[in-house]
Formats: C-alpha cells, sequence, structure tokens
C-alpha cells in the first residue's frame, strides 16, 4: 500500500485559503458527483454533450470500486465546497483501463516500443476544476494554477516508487495544458470522441524530473 486509505478525507495543506485533502471514503460520493456536475457543463457547453441517464452512477460506482487502489484529492473553499479534484489508481492484477479497452492500447507494447523502466502503471483522472467559483474565491488565481498544485500532490504519490509510468484519456485542451505546465504527456494512439470531446490516449512519464523543477513553495503543509 502506497498511501493511506480513509475514511474521512484528510486535510493535506493549504494554499491562498483553499483547503487540500485527501479525500476519504465518507466523502467518495461527493468528489464523483462535483466530477460528472463539471464534465457535464464543460462538455455540454463545448461539445454540446448530454450525459446518458446511467453515466452519474457509473462513475460513482466505478470510483467505490476502485478505491482500495486509488488515491483521490480535492481543493475545498471554505464553505467545504468542492473546487478542483484529481485521482489516480494503481494498475493492479488483470484492471483495465479506458485508453486501454475503449482506445484499444496495450500499454505493454507501448512500454516496450518505447524501451521504457517501468515499475508501476498509474490511470490519472477525474481532473476538474469548477472555474466559475475559484474566480469568486480569488480572481488572481487560475485553473492552470490550480491544476499545477494537484499535479505536485497526486505526482508526489505516484513517484513514491521510481520509474512509474502514467495512462490516461486526455481531451484537446488538457493535453495542451498539461503540455504548458512542461509534463511530458506524450499521444500514443488515434485520437477518439468521448464525453463529446476529441480525446487523445496518452502516456506522461519523466515523473520524478518534473516534481524536481515544480516544487510550489506557497503550500502550507498541514502536519
Amino acid at each position: 500500500m502506497y498511501f493511506e486509505k480513509l475514511f474521512k478525507s484528510k486535510l493535506v495543506s493549504s494554499y491562498k485559503q483553499l483547503n487540500l485533502f485527501q479525500i476519504g471514503e465518507e466523502d467518495l460520493t461527493n468528489f464523483s458527483d462535483f466530477v460528472f456536475k463539471m464534465y457535464s457543463y464543460h462538455y455540454y457547453k463545448k461539445y454540446s454533450w448530454i450525459p446518458m441517464d446511467n453515466e452519474q452512477n457509473d462513475m460513482r460506482n466505478q470510483d467505490i470500486k476502485q478505491f482500495e487502489n486509488s488515491i483521490y484529492f480535492g481543493f475545498k473553499n471554505l464553505e467545504n465546497i468542492l473546487i478542483g479534484t484529481i485521482k489516480a489508481t494503481l494498475k493492479t492484477g488483470r484492471t483495465l483501463f479506458a485508453v486501454e479497452y475503449e482506445f484499444n492500447i496495450n500499454v505493454f507494447e507501448v512500454i516496450k516500443e518505447k524501451q521504457l523502466e517501468v515499475n508501476q502503471i498509474w490511470h490519472l483522472g477525474r481532473l476538474a476544476i469548477n472555474s466559475k467559483k475559484l474566480k469568486e474565491h480569488d480572481s488572481s488565481l487560475t485553473s492552470k494554477r490550480l491544476i499545477h498544485n494537484l499535479l505536485v500532490q497526486i505526482f508526489g504519490v505516484i513517484n513514491k516508487q521510481p520509474n512509474s509510468l502514467i495512462i490516461a484519456e486526455s481531451d484537446v485542451l488538457i493535453y495542451h495544458v498539461f503540455r504548458d505546465l512542461g509534463v511530458n504527456m506524450q499521444i500514443i494512439g488515434e485520437c477518439q470522441e468521448c464525453l463529446g470531446s476529441p480525446t487523445y490516449p496518452v502516456i506522461i512519464t519523466d515523473v520524478e524530473n518534473w516534481l524536481t523543477r515544480n516544487q510550489i513553495e506557497e503550500l502550507e503543509l498541514v502536519s
């Protein structure tokens, strides 16, 4: 086990009066519903995507099912309302992720082709930011900056095991945001439509080097 499993969410740090929590089991449905709400809002606005009736429950059930092998982080404001989220899931046994079964990507073939030294494989997902609420809280704090902070936290967990590989499904906007942040995100397959959005199967490597360049002094760690 590479991270503590919690029933109640645990305060990790603070940043510009936002509180970062490791999300516990008790708060998991709230986490899933926030992500679903943000996806529904942003992808309807950009691509007129309307979710199917069962998709919210599917998201909840997947987060519950993956809880034992995942870590969830969420920034909340002082009213305890979620502002931004992220999740990483460790690949174990026969676990398959969407990048594998929806995009028909064989991760182990990618590792072999790119001659990567890999000790663990993680899936990155549930990245969502309530940009409207964020601006109400602090007009100087951008979504991109909050994403940066979330990546520092989640990459810190993943990097506990050297040579960890991250796989994900990335829409076009997030791909460019990650590249702008210096994350070594590489496209490994054809673009497909996902949640109404053009989406790439991707891998992320060199997590340790990214962390070395991107420590954030503004975070106030909670002991």
